[in-house]
């Protein structure tokens, strides 16, 4: 018999996160149903013209799924824009801030990052211009509209997942806006945001749960880079049995150590160049087969810690609610929860709800939430040693089969072997020798195969013997101590950039190129050698500002006089072969005499 709604809830209550904000973070999990009652619904049609379906005032859990009955368009929420243009213009007026009061940047993203960086990062705010995107205004309008809001609760949906022999907590937070690019610098806003940690539980011995992993959704990971060990001290805080969760400023994205977190995002290109590019990054990519980013856009996300709290034990408290199939809004509306502004790069797009995504697919993370955290191919510490037993004794089976096979073919090719040696000595014909002679490679071919698969399940039931000495001795984990990579705040050397550096990132690539294209127009004759000694300059003030001016130095004068090297060898490349052809065969004259000597 499944578990009740109540079961699940006391579940759920008994690890919920505490999420701490950076100081200055606007928006705060809320309720779905106070944003639906102030939102309008909207349905856009195959020919681009927009419908109105609801107004404020008219939406309800009920009544969305009523009015959505025989809607086949894209639909949409949208509260930001309904905010009273008198507010708006106040705000604006009294010049007050998107932010809370409190918040500080730190230093300038560009200061973090190179010139190549600066360049993608140029281009991308170009691209702001010409693709979909929230105005400025909404991200105002909405923080007009959410400081209004009478006290209101912080809740998060929740789901429990039982298979694979884990329990999974899902935890679904709701936020009226994600003001990343407008408040705090980042790559993009969007209304509405949907958010989501995990925790997994496996069964104890005395038959109750324990959390074994919490899952974190954050840019750019995935799989296991997701996940950290519920007793890994060093990199997820649990306090009596709750995880704590790092939110970024204003894209809400969840760390597990507090800090400043440089997320790239990649510049998106037309399609043919963008798989030009990607086919690149590929073969750019580490050993383990993991593509780089061929144009990364680099911008901080603050996750500090030091603002508003929410969990057990802070000043503001959850107000939780299952998120089941009670919850009809959840599974009724496939529309984006906020303005759609037709993105085409999607990331200035609302989100979806919990269990679609914009195109009204499955969720990944909701269809297979073992998956999420790449947890689909660990199976829990109470049955991994039984799963290990059974895989070992296919493997007995298999080697077994193999060590028939291999006696067997090793029979034939000695046999094989025998017939090619006497058709040889004693026939003329060099057909009959051949066909003999293909057949003896063709075992010697199979032999060596099934040679290789034996010694490769020797190995694999080796690796299942340590790994059930491990389990024995109390390692609870198969993934310990593996390198993976994962989101890790900067280092503190690295937040260490003088006023003067930040405000010389912030320019230099726009002056670059203005003084660069000046050139061209002016002297094109001398606009390349030109160009070459302005950004060669450029890049030596920057290297003075950094205090790197030295090495640069020094790898300049290698750059040079390997140049020098080039230019001397194509030019005089004649006496030089003729040189090299001297030294070399002088130099074999000299061993081969030496060893006549020797002897």
């Amino acid at each position: 018999m499944g578990a009740t709604t109540g079961d699940d809830l006391e579940l759920l209550r008994r690890h919920e996160p505490i999420v701490r904000y950076t100081l200055g973070e606007t928006f705060f999990p809320m309720d779905v149903t106070t944003y639906m009652a102030a939102a309008s619904l909207y349905e856009r049609l195959s020919d681009g013209t927009v419908r109105s379906l609801a107004r404020p005032g008219e939406l309800n859990p009920t009544t969305l799924s009523s009015t959505l009955s025989g809607v086949t368009g894209f639909t949409y929420l949208n509260v930001a824009t309904e905010a009273p243009p008198a507010e708006l213009a106040r705000s604006f007026l009294s010049g007050q801030k998107l932010q809370a009061v409190g918040f500080h940047r730190g230093p300038g993203r560009l200061a973090r990052v190179g010139y190549l960086s600066r360049l993608v990062d140029a281009l991308f705010a170009l691209s702001l211009i010409l693709r979909g995107r929230v105005p400025g205004g909404i991200a105002r309008q909405s923080a007009a509209w959410y400081r209004h809001l009478e006290a209101p609760p912080h809740r998060y949906y929740g789901r429990v997942v039982r298979e694979g022999g884990w329990t999974v907590l899902q935890y679904w937070f709701f936020y009226a806006y994600n003001d990343w690019r407008s408040g705090f610098h980042g790559a993009n806003d969007h209304e509405a945001d949907w958010e989501q940690i995990f925790v997994y539980l496996s069964d104890d011995a005395d038959g109750g749960a324990s959390p074994r992993y919490a899952a974190y959704a954050q840019h750019d990971y995935h799989g296991e880079a997701l996940r950290r060990r519920w007793d890994d001290v060093d990199q997820l805080e649990v306090i009596d049995g709750h995880p704590v969760v790092h939110a970024g400023a204003g894209s809400h994205a969840s760390y597990f150590v507090a800090g400043e977190y440089l997320a790239e995002q990649e510049l998106r290109l037309p399609g043919p160049i963008q798989f030009v590019a990607h086919a690149v990054s590929r073969l750019l990519g580490s050993a383990g087969g993991s593509a780089q980013r061929l144009l990364p856009i680099a911008f901080v996300d603050y996750a500090r810690g030091d603002g508003v709290a929410i969990g057990p034990g802070q000043d503001r408290i959850w107000d939780p609610v299952v998120l089941d199939d009670s919850q009809t809004w959840a599974f009724d509306f496939r529309g984006l929860w906020g303005v759609s502004v037709k993105d085409p790069f999607e990331g200035e797009e609302a989100p979806a709800g919990p269990v679609f995504n914009r195109d009204a697919s499955i969720r990944a993370s909701w269809a297979d939430p073992l998956g999420f955290a790449a947890l689909d191919g660990v199976p829990p510490p109470d049955r991994e040693g039984d799963v290990l037993d059974e895989r070992r004794t296919l493997l007995e089976v298999r080697r077994a089969k193999l060590a028939e096979e291999v006696e067997a073919v090793g029979r034939e090719l000695a046999a094989s072997g025998a017939e090619l040696e006497a058709v040889r000595s004693s026939s003329p014909l060099e057909e009959r020798s051949d066909q003999a002679s293909l057949a003896v490679i063709e075992l010697r071919d199979r032999h060596r195969t099934l040679r290789s698969e034996q010694a490769a399940i020797d190995d694999r039931i080796r690796a299942v013997d340590l790994r059930r000495a491990s389990i024995a001795e109390g390692d609870s984990d198969p993934t310990a101590g593996r390198a993976i990579r994962i989101a890790a705040p900067m280092p503190a050397s690295t937040l260490a950039y003088g006023r003067v550096l930040e405000l010389w990132a912030a320019i230099s690539i726009g002056l670059l190129l203005i003084l660069v294209v000046a050139t061209l127009a002016i002297a094109p004759r001398l606009g390349v050698l030109t160009a070459i000694v302005l950004i060669g300059t450029f890049i030596f003030i920057e290297s003075l500002l950094r205090g790197t001016a030295v090495p640069l130095v020094r790898v300049t004068s290698v750059l040079l006089a390997s140049i020098a090297a080039i230019i001397l060898a194509v030019t005089f490349w004649l006496p030089l072969l003729i040189a090299v052809a001297i030294a070399a065969g002088g130099f074999v004259i000299w061993q081969n005499v030496r060893e006549v000597v020797g002897a």
